[in-house]
């Protein structure tokens, strides 16, 4: 998360935005087999990058390319920005925001353009450093890690 700022400006935070396959079938049991393609669905960004300032009661916000952010420069961990960019910034609601505000299912589907992927598919195990957490997609249950001083695999619970 990186600021986003402009001289009598809002103050903006910088999310990055990446999407990854999900399997279609979330239920419990689904997955288990690690030998079997199933089906997937990907969101298509359109954007890179959400700025999100908080304005009143609610939010505004910028969605970015990298091209975009190039025409700002960056100061340490802040972003200096022209102030007609800024001027960009919108309150309605987008794939990035509806995903952002954690909207309903229906309220995403709607913003979001999903590809769906139903031919045999198995989507290459991911590790997605955010900076205080770690996101793992692409990998079948049930999910196992051994540290490399204990010589006993332990399992890992949760979804």
């Amino acid at each position: 998360m990186l600021p986003i700022t402009a001289s009598n400006a809002l103050k903006y935070s910088l999310y990055h935005a990446r999407a990854v396959h999900v399997p279609v079938n979330m239920g419990k049991t689904a997955y288990l087999d690690d030998t079997t393609n199933h089906d997937y669905t990907k969101i298509s960004l359109p954007y890179s990058y959400l700025a999100v300032a908080r304005s009143g009661t609610g939010y505004q916000f910028i969605e970015l390319n990298p091209p975009d952010l190039e025409k700002c420069t960056l100061i340490g961990l802040n972003y200096y920005c022209p102030q007609n960019f800024l001027e960009l910034g919108h309150l309605h609601t987008s794939c990035l925001t509806s995903l952002f505000l954690n909207a309903t299912m229906e309220d995403i589907v709607d913003q979001c353009q999903i590809d769906y992927i139903f031919e045999p598919f198995k989507p290459k195990a991911e590790l997605i450093d955010v900076g205080n957490y770690y996101l793992i997609s692409g990998l079948n249950q049930p999910w196992r890690y051994q540290c490399t001083t204990d010589h006993i695999p332990r399992d890992i619970s949760g979804a």
